[in-house]
């Protein structure tokens, strides 16, 4: 057994005067058994699979109303698998009001960030709680809990919240309360432990203000690769000494009882937030299963999102970048509307346990401590001194598009004569639309183009500022001058499962869809931005020409959140300047290994101004370490080994495809134009294939087929059996699975300069080779002259081109597979390709396969010379 055990607290070890605190409760090995001896059983981490834990590090534990809140949430899993891609971090008072929230990404297992805590904070103990959208399916008891306490700066009142300093508040034992600092402190001097997973050694023990600290990170005896730790540095009475909760261990049943309860189940947020809601019947309050619900939001440009409800009337909306900070809309697709039917979205950041404070033990906080404290902010405020930076980050977000480009548009109402409303705007401007009215009531139909039929038995599906409208009643007063561009499609259009019967876009002046209200059931919602990756970076007395004449009373000398230890190095070096403020300080490391192992590390240095100051200097080489970017390992992705051999029931986690199906764009073509011959595709055969959006999204298994003679990509929607030709602009590549071939064919995109061969500006090529070089296939298929009497088409046939695309992106095209043409693509080195062919034995060639040999060799050489 590892660690002694003192009251409810696990202590791990501690070197010298150093103080180690195991920030875990001990439990039974039914739960999380963390640093005790079934390590053997549940990991070193002490999870069980399918549970993820998150641990909630801040700063400090001490703030004064108007400070900022660093924190760190770290996040492990017992399984093999990834964990999650958000964190979220909750903070609430004593009456379960929530104060503030904020989520964070989380990358190699842990995300950081800052919370502001108000001016108007009233004094008292609050609560910080952390967990992920895959937690919910677990119940709040597995939330991590970790309390702070704030001061309003105004407050002369010497207790807070009626806890005296150096009382405990209810629910601790006796035992943890006798453990104040000075008992902290005897009882490691009575302990001899020397196997600590990374040793903390300042190079000395007090320093001067606006002295360099130095403090070497010492790894030993931890098995991972490397360590990745939160550290800081802040004054001792700053920092409380605490049992923090941690969720224990969840299964299985804990999805399946919720299930049962018709709530609906939470997914693993990977790759993006996501918004959970149910489609329920008004009257008995059960799910209704099969509806198709749609998600857009205001903008200049037409976007959409649909998801289908389950089972239990729950569906899910995966989000991204583009959605950060806009106002979603939820609405039913018409065709599935019902009058009995409800949306309702599933609250993310509301918690239903009742905050029970017991793990917090405030020591020597007394209440010069706290004046002093709020001095300091007070002199901060005055003076504008703020150590706060943001890390900028480029989003990478995706515009959810339904087409590419409409058939037709009205850029500019203002170049018409002024028409009183959108029924006089359809009559006159928009030929293909036909809005009738009767009763005060208004219909629309649109003719298609479908073959050369004129579809009318459906309205078209409208949109205001990006917003799906139900019906065009709600539409039909906005006139000219309301409206500043219009979008049409005239195609029965299939995003996805959804068939449009044509589209129209509209675009106001005046943000019109503020006073749209829907006709079938929706919701709205403020979807928040992510919290910028924050740091605290103070002042470097290091640096060339720093002369600073404010006061520097830093409560905080250093917190960096993301410290990686290697364990293959001697030691992890960090630098940072004292301020001011005279007194003692704790250094605490607090993270976990690649392997699992949790890692809570403490030592105390003082900082007294009668301390000899050796670094108080300019001509210091400047301070690093404050910039994360230099000891940050963001790839790095940390593991668990799971060694328990436990075996549960499989619960699907990646299920991008079944929820979040983006959907195939384009429109109906039942068929094709369809010339005489067999060429027609290189295969008759409709193939399982997978696309690659622009967007980076890829849909699978979908019944695919090429088109040589229109060069694009033809989808059979199995749900009708419709023929779709997709929206090529949309599409990055393809793969297509044939029977008894074991490689896949893969189509992408390509740009090539030839006007003459084709009149975009880009076709699809099949990959035959790549490598420094890119060999493609451009199967185009030529119509060669016209069919017999009574046959209607063109005769076709196959004459493909193959571009060589060299490292440098240029593009050359081989009109036909010979020696000759592809010495003729490289003229200043045809000689020497010439002779490097002869020399491979290549004399002639006649295939494809010809060709490739030749590209590989002439590969090799491009690179060599």
């Amino acid at each position: 057994m590892r660690s002694p055990i003192f009251g409810n607290t696990i202590f791990i070890t501690m070197h010298k005067n150093a103080i180690i605190l195991f920030t875990f409760f001990y439990v039974s090995m039914h739960c999380l058994g963390i640093g005790a001896h079934n390590d053997s059983q549940y990991g070193r981490s002490g999870l069980t699979d399918f549970s993820e834990s998150v641990t909630v590090h801040t700063d400090r534990d001490f703030y004064i109303a108007g400070e900022t809140l660093y924190f760190r949430l770290d996040l492990l899993s017992a399984d093999n698998s990834e964990v999650s891609g958000i964190g979220y971090l909750i903070l609430r008072n004593l009456n379960d009001q929530v104060i503030e929230n904020t989520s964070s990404r989380i990358n190699g297992n842990c995300g950081y960030g800052s919370l502001y805590l108000p001016d108007t904070l009233s004094t008292g103990v609050y609560q910080l709680v952390g967990f992920t959208n895959w937690m919910r399916n677990f119940g709040e008891e597995h939330y991590t809990t970790k309390e702070i306490v704030v001061v309003n700066r105004f407050d002369e009142e010497k207790r807070v919240s009626g806890i005296a300093p150096g009382d405990l508040l209810p629910g601790e034992t006796p035992g943890y309360k006798e453990a104040s600092l000075n008992n902290y402190r005897n009882y490691y001097n009575q302990q001899h432990f020397t196997d600590p997973y990374i040793t903390i050694r300042p190079s000395k023990s007090v320093y001067g203000t606006r002295e360099k600290v130095t403090i070497k990170l010492i790894p030993s005896n931890y098995s991972g690769s490397f360590a990745s730790l939160a550290v800081s540095v802040a004054q001792t009475q700053s920092v409380f000494y605490e049992k923090p909760s941690i969720n224990t261990n969840a299964d299985i049943k804990s999805i399946q009882d919720n299930q049962s309860k018709n709530n609906p189940y939470f997914l693993r947020e990977a790759d993006g937030r996501i918004i959970t809601g149910q489609v329920i019947h008004k009257e008995n309050r059960r799910g209704i299963s099969g509806v198709t619900v749609i998600m857009t939001s205001p903008d200049t440009v037409l976007n959409l999102l649909y998801a289908k409800t389950l089972n239990d009337g729950s569906f899910h909306f995966r989000l991204n970048e583009y959605h950060e900070g806009k106002t979603l809309y939820f609405s039913i697709f018409e065709r599935d509307w019902s009058q009995d039917a409800e949306i309702q979205l599933i609250e993310k950041l509301s918690l239903a346990s009742k905050f029970e404070h017991c793990n917090i033990c405030i020591n020597e906080l007394s209440a010069d401590f706290i004046r002093s404290s709020q001095d300091i902010v007070r002199i901060n405020k005055a003076l504008d001194i703020d150590h706060h930076a943001y890390i900028e980050t480029n989003k990478e977000g995706y515009h959810p598009e339904i087409y590419s480009l409409p058939a037709h548009s009205i850029s500019n109402f203002n170049d018409y004569e002024y028409l009183e409303n959108f029924h006089e705007i359809a009559r006159e401007l928009l030929p293909v639309l036909m809005v009738r009215e009767q009763g005060g009531q208004y219909t629309s139909r649109m003719a298609l183009q479908f073959r050369g039929i004129y579809g009318r038995e459906l309205p078209p599906a409208y949109f205001l500022d990006g917003i799906y409208v139900d019906d065009i009643n709600r539409i039909v007063h906005l006139d000219s001058d309301n409206l500043k561009n219009l979008e049409m499609h005239n195609h029965y259009w299939r995003h996805g499962d959804i068939m449009f019967p044509g589209i129209v876009a509209l675009f106001s002046q005046n943000h019109a869809y503020r006073d749209l209200v829907l006709a079938n059931p929706y919701i709205t919602i403020e979807n928040p931005s992510f919290t910028e990756k924050s740091i605290y970076k103070p002042i470097d007395y290091g640096a060339d020409g720093v002369i600073c004449s404010m006061p520097d009373f830093r409560q905080l000398l250093y917190w960096n959140p993301l410290v990686i230890v290697e364990n293959n190095c001697s030691n992890k070096k960090i630098e940072f300047y004292t301020g001011d403020l005279n007194g003692e300080f704790i250094i605490r490391a607090n993270g976990y290994t690649d392997h699992g192992e949790i890692i809570s590390e403490r030592y105390f240095v003082t900082v007294d101004h009668k301390a000899v100051n050796i670094s108080a200097s300019n001509d210091l080489p400047r301070l690093p370490g404050h910039e994360l970017d230099e000891i940050a390992r963001p790839d790095q992705k940390l593991k668990i080994d799971n060694a328990s051999g436990v075996i549960i029931p499989e619960i699907p986690v990646n299920i991008n495809e079944k929820y979040f199906d983006q959907g195939l764009s384009g429109k109906l073509n039942n068929p094709p134009h369809q010339p005489i011959g067999n060429q027609h595709y290189p295969s008759e055969d409709w193939l399982l294939g997978d696309v690659l959006l622009e967007n980076g999204i890829v849909v699978r298994d979908k019944r695919l087929r090429y088109n040589g003679y229109l060069d694009e990509l033809f989808w059979l929607f199995e749900g009708d059996y419709q023929q779709i030709q997709l929206d090529r602009n949309f599409i990055k590549e393809y793969t297509l699975y044939k029977q008894g071939q074991l490689e896949p064919v893969i189509f992408r995109k390509i740009n090539i300069d030839a006007p003459l061969i084709t009149s975009r500006d880009n076709v699809f090529g099949e990959l035959l080779y790549e490598g420094s070089l890119q060999l493609y296939a451009y199967r185009r298929v030529f119509g060669s002259r016209p069919g017999e009497i009574g046959e209607v088409g063109t005769i076709i046939s196959p004459s493909p081109l193959f571009v060589l695309i060299l490292p440098e992106g240029t593009s050359k095209i081989l009109r036909r597979i010979n020696r000759r043409n592809l010495l003729n693509l490289f003229p200043d080195k045809r000689r020497e390709i010439r002779n490097m062919l002869s020399d491979n034995r290549i004399f002639r060639l006649r295939s494809e396969q010809d060709l490739l040999d030749a590209v590989r060799l002439l590969e090799g050489f491009l690179e060599e010379d």
